[in-house]
């Protein structure tokens, strides 16, 4: 499949131990179906800062305190992002993204390139791989107990940030108000 298209086929899909099910399942992704295509995003803006503005650059600028709202972090490094940077929020993050033990977001996580979970890690919202397509996309779980879990309310109000970046496919968070 296409790198970051968040495909479930019909039925579980199992890698080793982990088993990943999706609601309502995805079987045809048909051409074009990127990340990017299927959630609207335009990672080209995100990336330059464009629209909208990122609260941080990291490196560079401070990480935002816990409590500071739901800031968009633009991260230029790979990480990886430990319990120092656990918050809310959104992570825009131009390439690959290390996330590591003690790791806590609620919010979305959007990678242009491959994600790797290492340790005991947890991301509550959505969480995008493969925005850029220029780059290899794939999600490394690593080991310890790793929690991704898709909450649409948590992710819709991450996403006000993204705004006027509406959901171009039907039944996504931002056509859910």
């Amino acid at each position: 499949r296409p790198p970051g298209a968040a495909i479930v086929a019909a039925g579980a899909v199992t890698a080793g131990s982990v088993s990943v099910t999706g609601a309502p399942p995805v079987t045809t992704p048909g051409p074009g179906a990127t990340a990017a295509a299927r959630t609207g995003l335009r990672w080209s803006d995100i990336r330059s800062g464009a629209i909208p503005s990122p609260d941080a650059v990291v490196p560079g600028d401070p990480w935002p305190p816990p409590g500071s709202g739901w800031p968009l972090v633009r991260l230029l490094g790979p990480g990886p992002l430990g319990p120092g940077h656990s918050g809310r929020g959104t992570i825009a993050a131009d390439g690959d993204l290390e996330i590591a033990n003690g790791f806590s977001w609620t919010g979305i996580i959007l990678v242009g390139g491959s994600l790797r979970l290492y340790g005991d890690a947890q991301v509550r919202g959505a969480v995008v791989v493969g925005l850029d397509t220029t780059l290899p996309a794939a999600v490394d779980l690593g080991d310890g107990i790793i929690s991704v879990a898709f909450d649409p309310c948590v992710a819709d109000l991450a996403a006000q940030r993204l705004v006027p970046y509406p959901a171009a496919v039907p039944g996504l968070w931002r056509d859910s108000w």
